[in-house]
């Protein structure tokens, strides 16, 4: 069996916003799900919640957040070349989604190698 690699910590500060601002302001709680899943050479995490969702005009480039700007920026450093991807949006029906597109690694495998 193979195991897909991906940054330490990638997740946790994701789940702690969709708790934090998304599912505690809302009296009957929420959930919080989270699912990774490979993409021919890709592998597609998602971070969804069916909390407040974002307030109106909200843009992670003028978000004040810590966790999501810190996120990003480690995304970006790790995978200069553009092959990675995150974003944030609002869900139909309520909630947010969070995506991260990240090149597919395997465990044992050198960083250079490219997975088919």
């Amino acid at each position: 069996m193979k195991y897909a690699l991906v940054p330490g910590l990638i997740v946790q500060p994701l789940v702690e916003n969709a708790i934090r601002h998304g599912i505690s302001r809302r009296a009957s709680g929420g959930t919080v799900t989270v699912t990774a899943a490979r993409d021919s050479n890709q592998v597609q995490i998602r971070v969804l919640d069916d909390g407040v969702g974002l307030p109106p005009g909200w843009t992670l480039e003028t978000s004040s957040g810590m966790g999501l700007s810190v996120t990003r920026e480690r995304i970006v450093g790790l995978h200069p070349d553009g092959n990675s991807r995150f974003s944030i949006q609002p869900r139909t029906g309520g909630g947010t989604e969070v995506q991260i597109s990240l090149p597919l690694r395997f465990a044992g495998e050198p960083a250079h190698a490219a997975t088919p």
